[in-house]
């Protein structure tokens, strides 16, 4: 993060939980809330179940790279371990009216049967990507 960056960090593994969905949208926590999870069916079935409870003030973060990130990085065990998920999240994803880029990401994930865990994000940063 930028120095210049405030907030608080959760660091979940799997399903959020319900709980914390619950005490985020009981009152307003934070002016936006932003979700860094893999591009993968859980994760965006993740963000779906934050964007439903939450509406505009969840985001879903992206390297503004991902479409780089997926060719190089993306993942067709993990595409299939998650199309279950994923279709569920991109049916709700489509209803929510979200961010153009998510389902610009959906709609490559699907077509390249690829999907990517959020550590690429960090591998872009490593010499020469390995």
């Amino acid at each position: 993060l930028p120095d210049t960056a405030s907030g608080s960090l959760h660091y979940y593994a799997g399903q959020l939980h319900g709980g914390l969905l619950d005490w985020l949208a009981a009152r307003p926590r934070a002016p936006q809330i932003v979700l860094c999870a893999d591009c993968d069916g859980v994760g965006l079935l993740n963000y779906a179940r934050l964007r439903q409870r939450l509406g505009a003030n969840a985001r879903f973060w992206l390297a503004d790279n991902w479409p780089e990130l997926l060719n190089r990085y993306g993942s067709s065990s993990l595409w299939r371990d998650t199309y279950k998920q994923f279709e569920q999240a991109y049916v709700r994803l489509l209803a929510l009216a979200v961010e153009p880029e998510v389902l610009q990401l959906c709609q490559a994930m699907s077509e390249q049967g690829l999907a990517l865990e959020q550590e690429a994000w960090f591998l872009q940063g490593l010499k020469g990507g390995d």
